[in-house]
């Protein structure tokens, strides 16, 4: 979970945003938010690090 949480607060360092996040992954910004939190795990912890590192390589989305 902490991997996660550390990945997620990268991307947000990059220049991401909680939307973008979960769009990228198919879940909601608060789903994303809560992971960062703490509060719940996703249920494929695995899975979704490793879809973060891949968003990593990418710049993020302009806003909208």
């Amino acid at each position: 979970m902490e991997e996660l949480r550390e990945l997620i607060n990268e991307l947000i360092e990059r220049g991401w945003t909680y939307s973008a996040l979960g769009d990228a992954l198919g879940v909601g910004r608060d789903t994303v938010k809560s992971w960062q939190d703490g509060k719940h795990p996703p249920r494929a912890p695995q899975a979704m690090a490793l879809a973060l590192t891949v968003l990593k390589e990418q710049d993020p989305p302009l806003k909208r």
